[in-house]
């Protein structure tokens, strides 16, 4: 475990010394310091990870700013999601293909989805549907 937390490490030194050399401002944030109010002000978010990590990421944009992964355990994560995947492609030359425009982009819908109360048979719930939506409204309005 400790080996591969020093490799994601080393991953992440790596695309932000690359990128501060040819003058992008870079700020790194661990997953539980990131935040909308972190991002506010950045023009792409780079997620260093795997899918999960990703999609965390993904999680706090609220308009169409990028969010591109880095799969930094291709060994061991599929990457599905992210620009290097399995791939064991040198950290610059993906940064490079990125900032001359030769990555092609994907743009997926995301959807929230929360549950509120599982009912394993309609039967012997006590509630009728209209009141699991009247409950559900309030609880949303509360947040």
């Amino acid at each position: 475990m400790k080996k591969k937390r020093i490799e994601q490490q080393n991953y992440v030194r790596a695309i932000r010394q690359y990128l501060e050399n040819r003058g992008i401002k870079v700020e790194v944030v661990t997953r539980s310091e990131y935040t909308v109010e972190v991002i506010a002000h950045a023009d792409a978010v780079f997620s260093a990870g795997g899918d999960g990590t990703f999609l965390v990421a993904a999680q706090k944009i609220r308009d169409y700013r990028a969010v591109i992964g880095f799969n930094t355990d291709p060994l061991g994560s599929e990457g599905y999601l992210c620009i290097t995947r399995k791939g064991t492609q040198p950290v610059g030359e993906v940064i490079d293909k990125l900032l001359k425009g030769e990555c092609r982009w994907i743009w997926r819908q995301r959807i929230r989805v929360t549950i509120l109360k599982w009912v394993e048979n309609n039967k012997n719930n006590e509630e009728s549907d209209e009141e699991c939506y009247e409950t559900s409204d309030k609880l949303r309005e509360a947040r």
